[in-house]
């Protein structure tokens, strides 16, 4: 993707992880996903859109570029599926890369798991005797 249409909100950081952050932003216009899955539901959903941003840190080192590099192509191997999280572009600025997936309004899925145990346990009682 263009970087001109990638718009990183610093002050939102969504995490963190080995050897990137995240921060929430937006992309203008198409996700590069469109090209991949031309599905009537990816042109609607990935056009000027949220999306969870990873990006390396500024102290960033040739081993962890080489390892998001390596994540960058991992994923451009997967094909969209609706029911994973998906890369829906990148930026390959050799100093800066950006890989931009799907943004989760309600969290990771272990934070969201963890603070809903007790509902999850509920209906797992339920389907026990259904």
């Amino acid at each position: 993707m263009d970087r001109q249409n990638v718009i990183i909100d610093y002050e939102n950081k969504l995490g963190s992880g080995a050897f990137c952050n995240v921060h929430k932003g937006k992309i203008k216009g198409p996700a590069n996903v469109r090209a991949v899955c031309p599905s009537l539901i990816a042109v609607q959903r990935f056009t000027d859109c949220e999306v969870a941003i990873k990006l390396l840190p500024p102290f960033a080192d040739d081993i962890a570029r080489s390892d998001f590099a390596q994540e960058i192509n991992f994923m451009k191997s997967l094909h969209y599926h609706p029911h994973l999280v998906s890369m829906l572009g990148y930026v390959p600025d050799a100093r800066n890369p950006l890989l931009l997936v799907e943004y989760c309004a309600k969290g990771d899925l272990l934070h969201f798991i963890r603070n809903h145990r007790t509902e999850i346990e509920h209906v797992s009682d339920i389907t026990k005797f259904a």
